[in-house]
């Protein structure tokens, strides 16, 4: 693949309460514990998974000014993850678990967010 090939990320929204904020950076990360559910008399030698309890694990960071996001820590937020002209989005209602606030001489100030889903999640279409 040439360089010039290379597809540039896509633009996003995320909606904090129905809110559009700007971040330079989002991560949408669900996950499933294993559970090892292998049995030498069934399956001697193998590992046999299967999902367990489930998480989401959401990050977002990008440049920051002051009073721009007004969320905190250990509150909770509908959030709504979709690309720009996406059929296929992202809703969820999640805690605040860090807030990062960092300053650079060149860069200017930058904010990192994590948060944890706190109910059901799955896929938003339309």
């Amino acid at each position: 693949m040439a360089a010039t090939d290379w597809i540039a990320g896509y633009e996003f929204t995320v909606l904090i309460q129905g809110v559009q904020y700007p971040f330079a950076r989002a991560s949408y990360k669900p996950s499933a514990k294993m559970i090892n559910r292998s049995n030498s008399k069934y399956s001697p030698g193998f590992v046999i998974n299967k999902a367990g309890i489930k998480s989401l694990t959401f990050t977002a960071s990008g440049p920051y000014k002051e009073g721009e996001l007004p969320i905190g820590i250990g509150n909770e937020y509908t959030w709504t993850y979709k690309p720009s002209g996406a059929n296929l989005g992202f809703i969820f209602l999640g805690v605040v678990e860090t807030i990062t606030h960092a300053n650079d001489v060149e860069d200017g100030p930058t904010m990192e967010i994590t948060v944890q889903n706190s109910q059901d999640f799955g896929v938003l279409v339309g």
